[in-house]
């Protein structure tokens, strides 16, 4: 990107930021003052007054933050969640303008005001309903010549399924991680196949990152007796219907047991060791995914491996630097001193 197109996107956001969220971010400061003004009044001691508002306003931040991310969007979805959030706020403001007089002294509770502005919160209600689209957020992962054909939100992230025609992808907050393409499918039974083509006698394998479960479909063609699935984001798994051309029904094979969970906290508690440890996460260049290609994660790794076990990781060669790729594969060789490095010719540019 040139210097004058990052210029201009970086001026572009800030304006829609100010135009957008600042007059929210704004009115939503302004609360805090406004209610410890009303209870300090109230109770008469400035003190107290401040710091039960703060407790109160810590607790309820706390409380929010909670509620959003482990029950709101979870089954209520993002678009739903804050139109909820947006009208409990409305309803709150539509009591406290009825309970307003013209002194505190003559402050109470007036039906007829709280009856006009509930018709008025209601009527907004109707609106926004009818007006705002159900694809109003999920539209942001759809890329250029795709078409959106699952969504679904959880603790773990937005996962989506987008239609080229010829293909689909099945995706993380926008982020694809594996499909039914050509590029897909050879890389995700390449990290089965080899692995396990290569060690005598395979009998328990770990697999992390189920995806589409093409990787996993692939291990059940061996004959091994189990296979752990490691998944951080539940809504991957509950997705896997959606791509029976890519994991053919694998969850239904008793050999397979899926695992929500972080790996490295999978790891630590588990006492298991495995012939085969397969470790498919998402680029390196994503947050919360270089811990999974450091030496720490390969040495917790090879702790659960059997004295003749092999791992097999992922590496990606697009989007990383020469010295990103070398500082990954040094940290693999300083934990496992006997090393095969294979390149797919499918993968390109955009994909694995």
């Amino acid at each position: 990107m040139q210097y004058g197109d990052l210029f201009s996107f970086i001026v572009l956001l800030a304006t829609l930021s100010l135009i957008f969220i600042f007059p929210g971010a704004l009115l939503m400061g302004m609360t805090f003052p406004v209610a410890a003004k009303i209870y300090t009044v109230s109770r008469g001691r400035t003190g107290s007054g401040v710091g039960v508002s703060y407790f109160a306003d810590t607790i309820g931040a706390i409380g929010g933050s909670l509620a959003a991310g482990f029950f709101l969007i979870p089954r209520l979805g993002t678009l739903h969640s804050l139109m909820l959030v947006a009208l409990a706020n409305l309803a709150i403001g539509v009591v406290a303008f009825s309970c307003v007089g013209r002194s505190a002294s003559k402050t109470r509770f007036s039906v007829v005001r709280f009856a006009a502005l509930g018709v008025g919160l209601a009527l907004v209600e109707f609106a926004a309903g009818r007006s705002i689209s159900p694809g109003t957020f999920s539209g942001i992962f759809v890329p250029p010549g795709a078409r959106l054909v699952y969504i679904n939100e959880d603790i773990g992230g937005t996962v989506t399924i987008e239609d080229y025609g010829d293909h689909r992808t099945i995706s993380i907050n926008g982020v694809n991680v594996a499909g039914t393409d050509l590029k897909f499918q050879t890389t995700q039974k390449l990290q089965a196949h080899l692995a396990l083509l290569l060690h005598p006698h395979p009998e328990k394998v770990l697999q992390i990152g189920f995806g589409s479960g093409g990787t996993a479909w692939a291990i059940t063609r061996h004959p091994v007796k189990q296979i752990n699935c490691v998944e951080i984001t539940e809504a991957i798994i509950k997705a896997n219907d959606q791509l029976p051309e890519s994991n053919h029904g694998v969850l239904n094979d008793p050999r397979v047991r899926v695992y929500i969970d972080d790996v490295r906290s999978y790891l630590v508690k588990a006492d298991e060791k495995y012939d085969v440890i397969l470790s498919d996460s998402i680029h390196p260049r994503l947050a919360g995914n270089g811990g999974l290609y450091c030496t720490d994660y390969f040495r917790l790794c090879r702790q659960h491996l059997n004295p003749d076990g092999i791992f097999s990781a992922w590496l990606p060669y697009y989007g990383l630097s020469l010295e990103d790729f070398r500082v990954a594969t040094r940290s693999l060789k300083a934990v496992f001193p006997h090393v095969y490095l294979f390149h797919s010719p499918w993968g390109g540019p955009s994909g694995p």
